[in-house]
């Protein structure tokens, strides 16, 4: 069972926190819908060698005041950055993410709980605290400057760079979530084996 089905079991204020991580896992993977459809019609345009799409009067955010191929091909790899990044925390929160089961399932429960409140505590909270702090920076810096695509593409960068510390920030809400479970779990399980040895 993942951290999404057990958070009726959670304190209110975890189940409050993960209500956005859920979300955005949910937006993030129907990303892949727009990233195909956007990378099919880029496809065909280049084969046009269509330049410039569309041009407007008003500036919009993230295209400015025209839609060129170069536009298009910068929103795909951006799409699939975001889609990585939104879903991240709610892979990990339903315990769908890559990790090595050679050693870790043959441990007994005990020992496996102690694996994820070590991992957590000494790689994924440390990791994403770091990046959290260096990607708001980069996101602030984009937004101060205005930094934009040098081709003829994408402006407005922070708003593709502000999908960075959102996605550490809900890897740190769901790692701290976890660990309180994992905590619970490694508390319940020294007790079921205490009442097991005192039954013996």
């Amino acid at each position: 069972m993942d951290l999404e089905e057990k958070a009726h079991q959670l304190p209110v204020i975890f189940r409050l926190l993960l209500k956005p991580v859920i979300w955005f896992g949910h937006i993030g993977s129907w990303l892949i819908a727009p990233l195909i459809i956007i990378v099919v019609f880029s496809v065909l345009l280049s084969m046009f060698r269509v330049g410039i799409i569309a041009e407007w009067e008003t500036r919009i955010p993230l295209f400015g005041t025209k839609l060129t191929l170069i536009s298009l091909g910068e929103l795909q790899w951006h799409l699939f950055g975001a889609m990585i990044f939104l879903t991240g925390g709610w892979t990990l929160l339903k315990n769908r993410h890559v990790k090595v089961d050679l050693f870790y399932a043959r441990c007994s429960r005990k020992v496996q709980l102690w694996i994820n409140l070590l991992g957590n505590a000494f790689l994924l909270l440390p990791f994403c605290s770091i990046l959290l702090w260096y990607s708001t920076k980069l996101m602030l810096r984009a937004y101060s400057v205005g930094e934009g695509s040098l081709y003829d593409g994408l402006v407005d960068r922070f708003l593709v760079k502000s999908v960075l510390p959102l996605g550490f920030f809900m890897l740190i809400i769901v790692g701290l979530i976890s660990s309180y479970n994992d905590i619970i779990n490694l508390i319940n399980e020294i007790r079921s084996s205490k009442v097991e040895k005192d039954l013996k």
